[in-house]
């Protein structure tokens, strides 16, 4: 049977939660599809308060949830087909168009990338400060771009920088 309601409880571990349905009946526990289970795994666990679309028994004792669905204080994230759109309650963003190529990531917190090598294949403009364990480009720039011009400043070889970097 074909139910539709609000989930009331979630089990995040073994992935099944409740739905109270339109006859303000709660259901059993039931089962949330995930995209993979078995060796790879993911996690994709409504909220309380969801409504969603769900298979069940006619006693509503079991069942499964077919996913979530838009209502008219949830509403959908845009009319073009060619934008997928992740947004999360935060206002984190992840959008790609496959019309225009772009990818936007737009999180309110920091992001943390773990991994032997980083390559990036095209160039890389940064709004903001760049740095290592060492220290930064701009520190850099501080003691690089200070020298001094053997011959004063008519275009003779510079001297070294006048600092060092450590």
């Amino acid at each position: 049977m074909l139910v539709y309601g609000e989930i009331t409880s979630i089990n995040g571990h073994n992935a099944k939660m409740k739905v109270n349905h339109k006859n303000f009946q709660e259901t059993g526990w039931l089962y949330i599809p995930q995209y993979v289970t078995h060796g790879d795994k993911s996690s994709n666990i409504y909220e309380i308060g969801t409504e969603v679309a769900a298979i069940t028994s006619e006693t509503f004792d079991e069942g499964c949830i077919v996913g979530a669905v838009y209502n008219k204080t949830d509403t959908g994230t845009t009319n073009d087909k060619n934008i997928k759109t992740i947004i999360f309650s935060d206002g984190s963003v992840i959008e790609y168009n496959k019309q225009t190529h772009i990818f936007t990531l737009d999180l309110k917190g920091d992001a943390n990338i773990t991994a032997q090598k980083v390559v990036i294949n095209g160039d890389l403009e940064v709004r903001g400060n760049v740095s290592d364990t060492k220290g930064s480009m701009q520190k850099m720039r501080d003691t690089y771009n200070e020298h001094t011009h053997s011959n004063g400043n008519n275009g003779a070889n510079t001297g070294t920088p006048n600092g060092g970097m450590n």
